[in-house]
């Protein structure tokens, strides 16, 4: 090989050595998919959630089931929570849980939306929050009893949110609500209403718009 090829494929190695190593010491890109998966680490995974599910109390059961299936055969009696960006339980399997939940049992979903058939069920209506203004794409999340943690949190990440604009005021206790306002300190009347608590039978039903608390990156994050 000549002098001038061997100088080329030297040039080449130290490109490809060069790009090798900017790519080995470039940041790793954070991956912001909205997963919710239980083993997923990455912030909209639920790996913490379920590691401090499990910590709290030995008597959580992880099922992975429908729950149509499951609730058939078993007499399990307890919370049943689900949580995703989408949930569609359907007809049937919808029957199911409201009838375990009418036995004395809690059933707590959390997601962007819900089924037609559920919010008619408990006389509620959602609507997506006005985002007009937030131009820092800005949201703060808080729970309204007192007894509990009452520290709102905020959120940035950008997403589109719902809130209850239709609630049964006879049945329904208000349990967390989001807003878009900054700096500001706005009444439970004049804020956006994104969990609800409601009597079924002889158990209760828990509805949150904001599935995001579940997990890694809210759960982890300081308020």
């Amino acid at each position: 090989m000549s002098k001038r090829g061997k100088l080329y494929v030297t040039l080449i190695a130290i490109t490809v050595l060069t790009i090798i190593a900017l790519e080995m010491t470039k940041p790793k890109q954070i991956n912001w998919f909205e997963s919710y998966a239980l083993h997923h680490k990455i912030p909209f995974g639920s790996f913490v959630f379920k590691e401090q599910l499990q910590r709290v109390s030995k008597k959580v059961k992880l099922v992975e089931r429908p729950p149509f299936e499951y609730l058939k055969s078993n007499s399990a009696n307890g919370t049943y929570i689900f949580y995703n960006d989408v949930i569609n339980f359907g007809r049937e399997e919808l029957n199911s849980l409201l009838d375990w939940v009418d036995k004395g049992n809690t059933l707590l979903v959390s997601a962007t939306d819900f089924e037609p058939m559920l919010l008619d069920t408990l006389h509620l209506k959602t609507l997506s929050v006005n985002t007009i203004g937030n131009f820092n794409n800005e949201y703060k999340v808080q729970l309204v009893n007192p007894r509990l943690d009452n520290n709102s949190f905020k959120y940035d990440k950008p997403t589109t949110f719902y809130h209850f604009n239709k609630i049964d005021t006879l049945k329904t206790n208000v349990v967390g609500f989001i807003d878009t306002y900054r700096n500001q300190q706005k009444t439970i009347k004049d804020s956006l209403v994104n969990i609800i608590k409601q009597p079924f039978g002889k158990g209760t039903i828990i509805l949150s718009t904001f599935p995001q608390a579940f997990t890694n990156y809210f759960m982890l994050k300081t308020p």
